[in-house]
């Protein structure tokens, strides 16, 4: 899946896209944003490609070291994609942003050495509306490698998942950025499809629990003291975010890294 939210506070418009692949390579996220900018007033650099760094995703669209790029099946996402921006931005309606976050530290290790450090912090963004959720974005840092290369059917992995849990929750879709997984990976009980379930149950019902929570911010949340006959408010972890939004660009060459003869 490629999964889209688009953002406008009346100045700025941004779309942010999601793919359950591997990487994005270059010339798609080039096309995308020249036929966003024509097709649903996103400027250039005003869209954001990600991708959930899945293992289990099709190939041919990151290229470089992963192989040639499929040209036949870049075009058909492109067109995929900035259709679904376009749709996106023809649907806009009022919304409040909501951000919050929370720890998990049971589904992931550094696969360097246990004792390393993870990032065990979720951030969800809710982007809540007069008649309840219309878009999450989930960010988690962790490799989608709960499958391994035994496996030869296309999945979503855990990302895949979780947004698949908090889209049949909420009845909104949610946009999965993975975080700095460098050197994190996700634990299993067997590489198989029911631990890629149990991992993504467990990272969707945790951002389930934020957004509900979310949710009440900028309207409360209230019990009956029956002592008192009073309603008291009880307040959650969150913040409403002013929707002002900017945009910041910087392309930035990376040099190959010097590496040891294989004899030194």
């Amino acid at each position: 899946m490629a999964r889209v939210v688009v953002l406008d506070d009346g100045v700025t418009r941004v779309a942010l896209v999601s793919c359950d692949f591997l990487g994005v390579h270059s010339w798609i996220t080039e096309r995308v944003r020249e036929r966003a900018a024509e097709r649903a007033g996103v400027s250039g650099d005003g869209v954001l490609i990600a991708a959930t760094h899945n293992h289990q995703g099709p190939v041919g669209l990151r290229g470089g070291m992963f192989g040639r790029l499929d040209e036949s099946a870049a075009k058909t996402l492109v067109g995929q994609v900035c259709g679904a921006i376009q749709e996106a931005a023809g649907v806009l309606r009022p919304a409040a942003l909501k951000v919050g976050s929370t720890v998990v530290e049971t589904v992931s290790m550094s696969r360097r050495d246990p004792e390393w450090a993870i990032d065990p912090v979720m951030r969800v963004l809710l982007v809540d509306g007069e008649e309840g959720p219309i878009a999450s974005i989930l960010n988690f840092a962790c490799h989608a490698t709960v499958l391994n290369g035994a496996n030869l059917l296309l999945s979503g992995e855990f990302p895949g998942v979780a947004s698949r849990l908090l889209l049949e929750q909420t009845g909104a879709p949610c946009v999965y950025l993975n975080g700095a997984c460098g050197d994190v990976n996700p634990v299993w009980i067997k590489q198989d499809f029911d631990s890629v379930e149990r991992v993504g149950q467990i990272i969707g019902g945790q951002a389930l629990r934020v957004i509900g929570e979310l949710r009440t911010l900028g309207v409360g949340q209230r019990a009956h003291n029956i002592r008192w006959d009073e309603f008291p408010e009880k307040a959650v972890p969150g913040r409403m975010v002013v929707p002002r939004m900017k945009i910041a660009r910087r392309e930035v060459d990376l040099p190959l890294r010097e590496f040891l003869a294989g004899e030194e």
